[in-house]
């Protein structure tokens, strides 16, 4: 049996902020895990020519944001970094146990919004096969200097149409998240410090459109948090609704029970 999951975050890899897209290949034997990354590297390829994405304006001025970042060019490579079991209590991530990752599983599936329908397996990632269940940090190779983080996710049916909410979370450094024209719609900034980016954006393959919605948190503390969610189910097919709003969104991402310091 063969599954995959794919997300897409920010990860701060030596002092620079990388847009990582992370591919899990579940396997009789183990876990491979490829990652694809905006740094090209000796091996990189252009994204192929049926791919479109929503073209983005700069310069421009970003509500929230005091400078704005010009936007990178998206290139890709893939090849396999780990193969093995995903555990909890991993001494390599101390802060995810399983007692951690069934909280904010449960606080996760709690804020889901009313009028939600969630299917009774994840996206096609979890190895519990449980929709909205965080799962152990896989290992990834230290020269790559990333934190591929914990992902919970479900299949989401709303007003006759479903979509895939995923959320994930990671450590990284605490420290300034510069704007990117090409990441971030607005920006609100807490007193406390804790930075919120909003984003809705589409992107076309063969002439089909799919949109997503994207909220990225970044708390004092380092905790990472993306919470997403697009017209797409499970089969890759697209649907007629985004499940969630930004707000809602917002509300998933905020969740004090998914910081990596949280009891």
């Amino acid at each position: 049996m063969i599954v995959s999951a794919r997300y897409r975050r920010r990860v701060r890899s030596s002092g620079v902020w990388l847009d990582v897209a992370v591919v899990f290949a579940i396997v009789a034997v183990g876990v491979v895990i490829a990652a694809a990354t905006n740094d090209p590297g000796p091996d990189a390829t252009p994204v192929g020519s049926g791919y479109v994405a929503e073209p983005v304006e700069y310069p421009v001025r970003i509500p929230g944001c005091a400078t704005v970042e010009p936007p990178e060019e998206e290139r890709a490579y893939a090849y396999e970094v780990a193969v093995g079991e995903l555990v909890y209590d991993d001494p390599a991530n101390t802060w995810l146990d399983a007692p951690k990752a069934r909280a904010m599983s449960d606080s996760l599936r709690r804020a889901l919004p009313g009028g939600v329908v969630t299917s009774d397996a994840s996206a096609g990632g979890s190895i519990s096969g449980d929709p909205f269940e965080f799962e152990p940090i896989p290992r990834i190779d230290p020269a790559l200097d990333i934190d591929p983080g914990t992902t919970a996710d479900g299949v989401v049916a709303r007003n006759g149409g479903e979509g895939v909410v995923a959320v994930n979370v990671a450590r990284a450094e605490p420290g300034p998240v510069e704007c990117r024209a090409d990441l971030v719609d607005s920006r609100e900034v807490h007193s406390d410090g804790t930075v919120v980016d909003v984003q809705e954006t589409w992107s076309e393959y063969d002439g089909v459109r799919t949109t997503t919605r994207v909220v990225r948190v970044y708390w004092p503390d380092g905790t990472h948090v993306t919470a997403s969610a697009s017209n797409q189910d499970a089969q890759l097919r697209t649907t007629e609704t985004v499940p969630l709003s930004i707000d809602e969104l917002t509300v998933l991402a905020l969740l004090p029970e998914l910081r990596w310091t949280a009891g």
